[in-house]
């Protein structure tokens, strides 16, 4: 596969390298029915580091998604649909004889369900990056559903390695849900040895309790990733807005109102987009925070993935 020479390309321009997972998300429109009597799916692209590189790159960033589907239609649309969001894709890696990951999402009584089918996401090989790739990189994005399955997670983990050691800036989605682990123990070992790795992490309230194993307070929650290695910890709790530390201070910036919440699934996604953006553009954590919050209230406010350019200044 020929690669882009980078120098042509992105020639002194910061651009996002994302590392992960790539799948076809199949979401039903029929809320408030499980899983089970639902009839009718939508197709969007999916997968949540592919979210945030699709959604990045219609703000109009240069990026560069490092991945891999199936040898199979749906892999094409992926790849399709992301070229058509500016991203960069020769380095997504299309594996003979499987078939590309697919969820199925249905917003049931209770929250939304998830059914996955794991299957090309996670063959993600080493041969997809390089040392002079990540070294160029401003930003190496990431999320703790990559660290599941090998090779990805061998990759992913290299890649974060390469990457601490040249000084470029790294972020992880703490995306962390035990039920998705064989080893859920094992899991939370990987994600902190990853931790060790990143700059920049993201945790929702769920995901937090999950992954710490009980309920604390924002405070509380960005103190212990803070132990855990990373610089920047932001805390995200739906309606009642976002925690953030840069390791100097806290602050606590309230959430955008919402006319009406269409589907809040992928709105942690938009947000990354938001604040990545912000953080290309050279602007502080706080401003970034802000970005990320409009795109999120965005995003919830519209059924399926944005799919349309942005314009990022107007968030």
């Amino acid at each position: 596969m020929a690669m882009t020479d980078l120098n042509t390309v992105f020639p002194h321009t910061p651009f996002l390298l994302c590392i992960g997972e790539s799948l076809v998300d199949l979401v039903s429109d029929e809320t408030g029915r499980p899983l089970c009597e639902v009839n009718q799916f939508h197709r969007f692209w999916g997968g949540s580091v592919t979210n945030v590189a699709a959604t990045t790159g219609l703000l109009g960033h240069p990026v560069i998604l490092v991945a891999a589907v199936g040898a199979d239609p749906l892999g094409e649309f992926i790849l399709s649909s992301l070229s058509q969001c500016g991203v960069l894709t020769d380095r997504i890696q299309v594996i003979p004889q499987m078939h590309t990951s697919i969820v199925m999402i249905a917003h049931g009584p209770t929250g939304n369900e998830f059914l996955p089918f794991h299957q090309a996401h996670t063959q993600v090989p080493l041969k997809c990056l390089s040392v002079s790739l990540i070294q160029a990189a401003w930003i190496l994005h990431t999320s703790a559903f990559s660290l599941m399955h090998e090779p990805l997670c061998s990759t992913v983990l290299w890649a974060l390695t390469v990457a601490a050691k040249a000084g470029v800036m790294t972020s992880m989605d703490v995306n962390y849900h035990t039920h998705m682990w064989k080893d859920p123990d094992k899991g939370r070992a990987v994600v902190r040895l990853a931790l060790h790795l990143v700059d920049i992490v993201k945790v929702s309230e769920e995901d937090a309790a999950q992954f710490l194993g009980q309920q604390f307070s924002p405070e509380e929650v960005i103190g212990r990733y803070h132990a855990l290695g990373s610089k920047t910890v932001i805390y995200t709790a739906g309606a009642r807005g976002v925690w953030a530390s840069d390791n100097r201070r806290i602050f606590h910036i309230p959430a955008s109102s919402v006319t009406a919440v269409v589907n809040d699934v992928g709105a942690g996604d938009a947000f990354w987009a938001g604040f990545l953006s912000g953080m290309l553009d050279a602007e502080d954590v706080h401003t970034a925070v802000q970005r990320g919050i409009a795109l999120a209230a965005r995003k919830i406010s519209q059924y399926g993935p944005l799919a349309q350019p942005l314009e990022r200044y107007d968030l």
